[in-house]
């Protein structure tokens, strides 16, 4: 028997998670990592996109006048790690809003949903140029935001991307960070309950 893809089917759609925001802040340390690190303090570096610079784990300088000052006093470990936290914190708050406005019932949606939503803030600022991926997510429909992105030829809907010096598109090294961490278990748990649905059929007949 061949199994058809069910975005709404609930098999494998709702898993509860006991995902906390300490789990996050050690997947962002290991997914953000840092640079320019002199001894016991972290020093401003250029950010890959260009404009103003990154320093610690993640965090975009937000002005230049914090730039100029970050460039010659830098930040302490316990810096570093407050900055990620509070950045964390308004990864997830950026993640809700968006939702809200959306009309997407963020009390309905996994918790280890609500951190992936919020990883993409983390990382590209909001939300607003993954819609696809957004609306699966909200609605708890992982299998909907693995799926091919029909504008993006060779990459999934959740998958970030840049364009090299020759144009070409790329797909990030996070991306498969950020499936492992966010998405593969939903993934095997449909799987595997497709697979013990089947034996019931075939034990059925």
């Amino acid at each position: 028997m061949r199994f058809r893809r069910n975005h709404n089917s609930k098999l494998g759609r709702v898993m509860k998670s006991n995902y906390t925001l300490d789990k996050y802040i050690v997947y962002l340390k290991r997914v953000e990592g840092y640079k320019n690190r002199v001894g016991d303090t972290f020093y401003p570096y250029e950010s890959p996109e260009g404009g103003l610079k990154t320093i610690g784990y993640g965090y975009k300088i937000k002005s230049l006048e914090e730039q100029n000052v970050l460039d010659k006093t830098g930040m302490n470990e316990y810096e570093v790690e407050e900055k990620l936290i509070e950045e964390a914190g308004i990864s997830l708050y950026k993640a809700e809003r968006y939702c809200n406005r959306k009309n997407y019932d963020w009390s309905r949606i996994d918790k280890k949903l609500k951190y992936a939503l919020a990883d993409i803030c983390f990382n590209v600022g909001s939300l607003r140029t993954f819609p696809t991926t957004t609306k699966c997510l909200a609605n708890n429909d992982v299998m909907g935001a693995i799926d091919d992105d029909p504008t993006r030829k060779g990459f999934k809907h959740y998958e970030r991307t840049f364009k090299d010096a020759d144009g070409n598109r790329r797909g990030l090294a996070r991306n498969k960070i950020f499936y492992k961490e966010f998405l593969e278990s939903y993934v095997e748990k449909k799987w595997l309950n497709q697979k013990n649905y089947q034996k019931k059929l075939e034990n059925s007949i």
